[in-house]
């Protein structure tokens, strides 16, 4: 288990900045590659617990899944994650419970049960991400459904404000328009399924 404040930002961008960027980033990383992961996405079926700007899921990276809650919070988002097993992944996955842990007990904590969590989207993320000194780059082409779309993210090592002023560098270097109203990937294969239940 594991506990930590993600102090990131991103900006859509169009699939044709997408390519851009992405063939810049391979340019000048020799190592940068892409990495595959399916996120799963838990609420309840009035969707209380994402309307709070909370998030449940599971991540499946090839064999590898692990159980996270995201908090909102005032400069980054309180991740609690919990690495479970691929058979235990997809008894949750299809059973729609979360299993007895950091993540159940954090979730009961904001007072909703967790039995009433069941799973209300996925997204498939095709990820590239490179580290550099105090923040890390992430280029994501995300589909959830029919839809596609694209986004830049980083992910700061100190605040959120820090990780705004190095994406706005990117938006200038890339030509990027910079906006802070957008809707993390979760809340937007949520917001979809939603309006597709309806």
């Amino acid at each position: 288990m594991s506990k930590h404040i993600e102090k990131e930002t991103r900006v859509m961008i169009s699939q044709q900045e997408y390519v851009s960027i992405c063939s810049d980033i391979f340019k000048n990383n020799p190592y940068a590659q892409y990495v595959n992961q399916t996120n799963y996405y838990f609420d309840t079926d009035d969707f209380e617990f994402s309307d709070n700007k909370r998030v449940v899921r599971i991540r499946n990276k090839g064999h590898d899944f692990e159980l996270t809650v995201k908090i909102k919070g005032e400069d980054g988002d309180i991740e609690i994650n919990q690495d479970i097993s691929p058979r235990l992944a997809h008894k949750y996955l299809n059973n729609g419970s979360l299993p007895h842990g950091e993540v159940y007990n954090a979730v009961a904590a904001l007072g909703v049960s967790p039995k009433k969590l069941k799973v209300v989207a996925s997204c498939y993320t095709r990820r590239i991400d490179v580290k550099y000194d105090d923040y890390l780059l992430v280029i994501d082409m995300n589909r959830y459904d029919e839809v596609e779309d694209y986004n830049i993210e980083i992910e700061s090592d100190v605040s959120v404000a820090h990780a705004r002023e190095v994406l706005k560098r990117y938006c200038e270097q890339y030509q990027l328009t910079y906006q802070e109203d957008y809707l993390v990937k979760s809340a937007r294969a949520i917001k979809h399924a939603r309006e597709k239940a309806n």
